[in-house]
């Protein structure tokens, strides 16, 4: 099988991946009513209690696609996720509900370094950054579709009554998209053991841990600039995917299925488009010798898409935020397309999973995990009910500048960091090349 059929087999994966994950951004004020909890208590839902799980099983899933089957892991964790979506959907208790979310982000922990790695492998570095930004946009089209389908399944199911199972188990009304997601996942499994692995499958233990090592030490400028920039801007992107339907619900009493279908397409067409195309003008400038082209374009996406990020949550109109929040989606929320790709262009072959498991495991720590919760401490203890979009401001008034000055500041350190892995020389006039 050809590596494009791998990376459509990728994506189906992530598209179920990200579906599972974002759909209960839309189901917050059923878990309030019916479990009773604090915009605190589903800021941990939506962030922590999912993404201390994905982040600190990332590596250690990593180190063993590095050892072992890339697509045997990556098979395992697509049934542990699933089964976990289907007891999000059982659940009673928000307890039970917490502990699904956590094994979730265990058994999701498992895609990104595996389809890196895998990709990583398949693919011409010249090439990686577009392969990767398709791989993403099928991410951003599941979390656009949960948003868009997940609301009008949840206007339409949230007043059925509950749906008694064997074991005394009832599903809730709004919890039957869990259902139909996990069991999705669980049929879908066993595609990951239909498209053929790159021939780096697997590498010796004493191998990937030399090589893992060194490439800590010897790119730590090039690591730091690539979290800094990357993660910063993470931590935003996922405060405002997952409290902006709380968000216009509140701010412009909007219904769930309205705020579905508008943010929905806002996200899908927003990210989903700037992913593909910086995914394909970072390849080209890469191609052209312009070797920080993916911390380059980055830097200059952020100029344009944070300001806008932050007006957007001033907005009265809904109209008016749905359109700054486009273009910030559009420039400074779709960057991990390219951003995966330079992670990989900076890591020995060896050590390409467990790289992409530490980047993963800081993306998803600090911006799943720290920037919803964020949002809903800052509300609870600051602002009131009334006040996510002055939590947001605040959150991207801070955090936009750092991520852009990281960015710049790191265009050396990257550069270096290219060259000591692949022997590229850069372009002399890298700098007036994107002038």
């Amino acid at each position: 099988m050809s590596a494009w059929y791998m990376v459509a087999v990728l994506i189906l994966f992530y598209f179920l991946n990200s579906f599972d994950r974002t759909v209960l951004s839309l189901m917050v004020p059923h878990v309030k009513e019916d479990m009773g909890a604090s915009d605190t208590q589903v800021g941990l839902l939506l962030g922590m209690a999912f993404a201390v799980f994905y982040g600190f099983f990332g590596w250690p899933i990593g180190a063993l696609i590095d050892r072992f089957s890339r697509r045997a892991v990556l098979f395992t964790g697509v049934l542990v996720w699933s089964a976990a979506t289907i007891a999000c959907g059982i659940a009673a208790t928000y307890g039970e509900l917490l502990l699904a979310r956590m094994v979730l982000g265990i058994g999701e922990a498992s895609l990104m370094p595996a389809a890196h790695a895998l990709m990583a492998d398949r693919f011409p570095r010249e090439r990686l950054s577009m392969a990767m930004s398709i791989f993403y946009f099928g991410g951003i089209f599941g979390s656009s579709a949960s948003t868009a389908l997940g609301g009008i399944a949840v206007s339409h199911f949230a007043h059925w009554p509950g749906i008694a199972l064997v074991g005394g188990l009832v599903v809730r009304g709004w919890q039957m998209p869990f259902i139909v997601l996990g069991t999705c996942g669980v049929l879908s499994a066993a595609l990951a053991f239909t498209f053929r692995a790159g021939g780096n499958e697997p590498v010796s233990r004493g191998t990937t841990t030399t090589s893992f090592g060194s490439a800590l030490k010897d790119n730590k400028g090039a690591l730091a600039a690539i979290f800094g920039s990357f993660v910063t801007t993470a931590l935003l992107l996922f405060a405002i995917v997952l409290w902006t339907p709380t968000f216009m619900a509140r701010a412009y009493g909007w219904q769930p299925d309205q705020i579905g279908i508008s943010y929905g397409a806002v996200h899908l067409v927003g990210s989903g488009l700037g992913t593909l195309v910086f995914g394909a003008l970072v390849d080209r400038l890469f191609s052209g010798g312009m070797i920080d082209a993916h911390l380059r374009v980055f830097g200059w996406c952020t100029v344009v898409g944070a300001p806008c990020a932050l007006a957007a949550f001033l907005c009265r109109t809904p109209y008016l935020f749905l359109a700054l929040i486009f273009v910030a989606h559009f420039f400074a929320f779709s960057f991990t397309g390219y951003a995966s790709a330079l992670v990989q262009l900076v890591s020995p072959v060896a050590a390409r999973a467990r790289m992409a498991g530490l980047y993963v495991m800081m993306l998803i720590l600090f911006g799943n995990g720290l920037g919803p919760l964020l949002i809903g401490v800052l509300s609870d203890r600051l602002f009131g009910t009334a006040g996510i979009g002055h939590s947001a401001v605040l959150l991207i008034g801070i955090l936009g500048p750092i991520a852009t000055l990281s960015a710049f500041v790191g265009l050396e350190p990257v550069r270096r960091a290219i060259e000591r892995t692949h022997g590229t020389t850069p372009i002399a006039s890298a700098d007036e090349a994107l002038i």
